[in-house]
């Protein structure tokens, strides 16, 4: 069975739902803030041997709420 390893480099930190398993071909990375990264993906077979593969990630942010003030206005 294959394993997947991920790693990542940026502004901040970035979080892997899995890694190091088979189960991780199907993992989801979570960015802390915005900006480009770099993501690392290695492959492992059973004899040790690995495929390693870099790509660039540009995360833009995206807000989560807005504000408005005043919460009323005459017209």
């Amino acid at each position: 069975a294959l394993r997947y390893g991920w790693s990542a480099t940026g502004p901040a930190q970035v979080g892997f739902s899995a890694s190091g398993t088979n189960a991780a071909k199907n993992a989801t990375a979570t960015f802390a803030k915005a900006g480009t990264y770099q993501i690392v993906a290695t492959v492992t077979d059973a004899g040790g041997l690995t495929a390693t593969r870099n790509v660039s990630v540009t995360v833009q942010q995206t807000p989560t709420t807005a504000a408005v003030s005043p919460t009323s206005a005459t017209v």
